[in-house]
């Protein structure tokens, strides 16, 4: 993670971040990594999208996984400052139990719902005010 995007979390945000680093967990692998934080109740924030994107996202209290360049510090930031305001308006927990992949043209967000008794994987493409979905399920009364 780079020290101007944790820099940038903590002063213009006003997160609480603790990196692998500061918890001792340096070279430890993705999913203990994840694993933890899921037990923690924290959401991870990751550059391996590679990795992390594949798991199943009732497997997170949450992730924010950037999909930028992370030399690309100004996109970076813009990005990460569009999805808080965004957020911001939705409601900062609405990404909790699910992973989100954030790039400079938006950003997706991946979550399980059970619907018909059966668990779907629901990906939701946000690019500025537009919303697409590849699933969406209402709950009906019999759920």
């Amino acid at each position: 993670m780079p020290k101007y995007l944790i820099d940038h979390l903590r002063t213009k945000h006003r997160l609480r971040v603790d990196t692998a680093a500061d918890l001792a967990m340096r070279q430890t692998d993705d999913l203990r990594i994840a694993n933890y934080c899921l037990r923690k109740g924290l959401i991870l924030v990751s550059f391996n999208v590679k990795d992390y994107w594949r798991i199943d996202p009732s497997r997170s209290f949450g992730m924010i996984l950037i999909d930028i360049d992370k030399s690309k510090e100004d996109q970076v930031k813009r990005a990460v400052d569009a999805f808080m305001r965004h957020n911001g308006r939705t409601g900062r927990s609405s990404f909790r139990g699910g992973m989100l992949r954030l790039n400079t043209g938006g950003y997706v967000t991946r979550f399980s719902i059970r619907h018909g008794g059966k668990p779907h994987i629901v990906a939701v493409r946000y690019s500025g005010d537009r919303l697409e979905a590849d699933f969406m399920a209402m709950p009906g009364p019999e759920d």
